[in-house]
C-alpha cells in the first residue's frame, strides 16, 4: 500500500511538472507579445517621421549604425525590459520566478523544490525537474532564442505567402489518402499546388534573393516540409520485367515506375525540397 501511494505521489509530482511547463510556454508567449508590441511602436514612430529614417545613419560600422538607429528609442526599450524580467507574469509575488537574475541561485523557491524532486529516484521525474530548472535559469537566454526565431510580417506579398504556405499544408495534407487511393484529380491538385509553392522560393526576375530567402522561412517555420515528406513516404511499385529479362542486369536502366503520375508527382515534390533548402542552413538542418 505504501509504495503504491508513493508511486501515485510521483505520478502527481510528475503531471504537475507538465502543468508548470505549458505556464511557462504561457510565460515565452507573453513576453514575444510584448517584443512585439514594442517594436510597432517603434515601428509606427519612424514612419510616422518617414520610412527613409532608418537609411539615415549611412556611416560607421554595422553595430554602430543599429546603435545610431534606436538610441532614440532607449525609453522603450527600458519599459520593455521591465516588462519582461522585473514583473511577475505567472508567478507570484512570494515566489517570483519570472523576475530571476543570472547566478541567484541561493534561496531561489524554484531552484530549491526542483533539487528536491530529484531524490525520488525516478528518472522521468528527475529529468523533467532538470529540464525546467534549466528553462528556469536560463529564461532570458530563451528570450533571445525565441526571438530569433520569430518572423514579423510586414509586407502584402510575404502575408500572401504565409497564407498560401497554410492553405498548401492543408490541402497536401488532405489530399495523402487520395493520392493513396491513386486519383488523377488529386495528383493534378497537388502538382498545382507544388509547382505553386515552389515558384515562391526560386531565384527569377519576380523573386528575386532576398524576397525567396524570406519565402523560404515562412514556409520552414510553418513546416511545409512534413505534408511533402508524407508524400515521399508513399510507395512507388517499379516494373522489373526488362531487368529480369536481361541476360546482365548491369546493362538495363533504373526500374521504369508503374505508376508515370505518382512517379512525376515525387520529382516535383524533389524540386520544392531542392528550392527549399538551397542556401538555406535552417531547412538543410531538418
Amino acid at each position: 500500500q505504501f509504495e503504491r501511494e508513493a508511486l501515485m505521489l510521483v505520478a502527481i509530482r510528475s503531471s504537475s511538472l507538465k502543468l508548470l511547463i505549458r505556464l511557462l510556454n504561457l510565460r515565452a508567449n507573453y513576453r514575444m507579445t510584448v517584443c512585439l508590441d514594442s517594436w510597432e511602436k517603434i515601428f509606427e514612430e519612424q514612419e510616422r517621421k518617414g520610412l527613409g529614417s532608418f537609411k539615415e545613419v549611412k556611416e560607421g560600422n554595422g553595430a554602430e549604425r543599429k546603435e545610431n538607429i534606436f538610441e532614440k528609442f532607449d525609453s522603450h526599450f527600458q519599459k520593455m525590459y521591465e516588462t519582461l524580467f522585473e514583473q511577475d507574469i505567472v508567478s507570484s509575488r512570494r515566489i517570483r520566478s519570472d523576475t530571476y537574475k543570472p547566478g541567484e541561485f541561493h534561496g531561489d523557491a524554484v531552484i530549491e523544490a526542483m533539487v528536491n524532486l530529484t531524490g525520488f529516484q525516478d528518472h522521468n521525474l528527475t529529468a523533467q525537474a532538470c529540464a525546467l530548472m534549466l528553462r528556469h535559469v536560463s529564461q532570458r537566454t530563451r528570450v533571445t532564442a525565441d526571438l530569433k526565431l520569430l518572423q514579423v510580417l510586414v509586407f502584402p506579398a510575404a502575408v500572401r505567402v504565409y497564407h498560401e504556405a497554410q492553405y498548401a499544408i492543408k490541402r497536401l495534407t488532405a489530399l495523402r489518402k487520395h493520392l493513396s487511393a491513386a486519383r488523377p484529380d488529386a495528383y493534378l491538385e497537388a502538382t498545382e499546388v507544388l509547382k505553386r509553392m515552389t515558384e515562391y522560393v526560386t531565384v527569377s526576375d519576380k523573386y528575386g534573393p532576398e524576397i525567396v530567402a524570406v519565402n523560404q522561412r515562412i514556409m520552414i517555420d510553418h513546416e511545409l516540409d512534413e505534408p511533402i515528406v508524407e508524400i515521399l513516404r508513399m510507395p512507388l511499385e517499379r516494373d522489373t520485367t526488362r531487368r529480369l529479362a536481361l541476360v546482365d542486369p548491369a546493362e538495363a536502366d533504373a526500374d521504369p515506375a508503374k505508376n508515370n503520375a505518382l512517379r512525376d508527382l515525387f520529382q516535383n515534390c524533389y524540386d520544392l525540397v531542392l528550392q527549399l533548402c538551397s542556401g538555406n542552413p535552417q531547412a538543410q538542418a531538418k
